[in-house]
C-alpha cells in the first residue's frame, strides 16, 4: 500500500480539519433532531443501525478482553490509562495517528466525498442511501485511527481492541460503498465519479480487510 503525499496527510496536524472525526457525527444528530417529515424516520432507521454495531462490538468485546492474557505492565491497563485520560479526541488522533498510512488514506478519501455527492437532491428515493453514507464515513478513519493508537501498544489486550476497531473500520466502510453503489445505481452519481469513486473506496477496503486478518493472525499466533 502506497503512503498519501505528505500534502494530503497534514490534516493530522490541522485541527479545523480534525472536526470531520469529532463534530459530524454529532452535527448529523443535530440536524436530525432539527427534522419532523419523512427523512426523520429514515436518519432514525440509520442511527439505529450505528448504535446496534456499537453496542455489539462493546458485547463481543467484552468477553474476549477478560480471557485475553495481560502482560505484566500492560501500557493499556497501567500509566498509560492517566495520560490517555488527560487527551481530547483530536490531541489523540493528530499525536498518534499521523504514524498510520491506512488511516491517512481513509481521511483522503472520505475527504473527498462531499463533492462528489454534493449535487445530489435530497428525496425520499435516495435519501436512506445518502444519509447512511454521510453517518457512516466519519467513523471510517477514525476507528482506525484508534485501531493504530492500541496497536503500538503491541500487548494481547490492546491487539485485541485494535481488531475489533479494524473490524469495525471496514463494516462502516461498507456501508459506504453499499450507498455509493445505490446511489450510482439509480444514477444519482455520474458514471466518472462512481467509477472512480467506488474503485478507490474497494481498494481501501481491501487493505483495511488485510490489516484487520493481520492482526488476527497475530492474535491467534500468541494465544498457541
Amino acid at each position: 500500500m502506497s503512503q498519501p503525499d505528505i500534502n494530503e496527510t497534514s490534516w493530522f496536524f490541522r485541527l479545523d480539519e480534525l472536526d470531520l472525526l469529532e463534530f459530524d457525527f454529532a452535527a448529523l444528530q443535530e440536524h436530525h433532531e432539527d427534522h419532523c417529515d419523512w427523512r426523520q424516520k429514515i436518519e432514525e432507521k440509520i442511527f439505529a443501525e450505528q448504535e446496534a454495531v456499537e453496542d455489539a462490538a462493546q458485547s463481543d468485546l467484552e468477553p474476549r478482553l477478560d480471557d485475553a492474557p495481560m502482560d505484566e505492565g500492560c501500557p493499556i491497563h497501567a500509566n498509560d490509562d492517566d495520560d490517555e485520560d488527560e487527551l481530547t479526541i483530536k490531541e489523540l488522533l493528530t499525536s498518534l495517528v499521523g504514524n498510520s498510512p491506512l488511516a491517512s488514506e481513509a481521511y483522503v478519501f472520505v475527504r473527498d466525498l462531499p463533492g462528489k455527492i454534493a449535487a445530489i437532491k435530497e428525496s425520499p428515493e435516495n435519501y436512506e442511501s445518502l444519509f447512511r453514507l454521510q453517518l457512516n464515513a466519519p467513523l471510517v478513519p477514525a476507528k482506525l485511527a484508534f485501531a493504530a493508537h492500541e496497536e503500538e501498544h503491541d500487548d494481547p489486550v490492546s491487539l485485541v481492541i485494535a481488531e475489533k476497531e479494524l473490524d469495525m473500520a471496514f463494516g462502516y466502510l461498507s456501508r459506504v460503498l453499499d450507498s455509493l453503489h445505490d446511489l450510482a445505481k439509480d444514477e444519482q452519481l455520474s458514471q466518472a465519479d462512481a467509477s472512480d469513486t467506488l474503485q478507490r473506496g474497494e481498494t481501501l477496503l481491501e487493505h483495511v480487510r488485510t490489516k484487520r486478518d493481520r492482526v488476527r493472525t497475530v492474535i491467534k499466533f500468541r494465544r498457541l
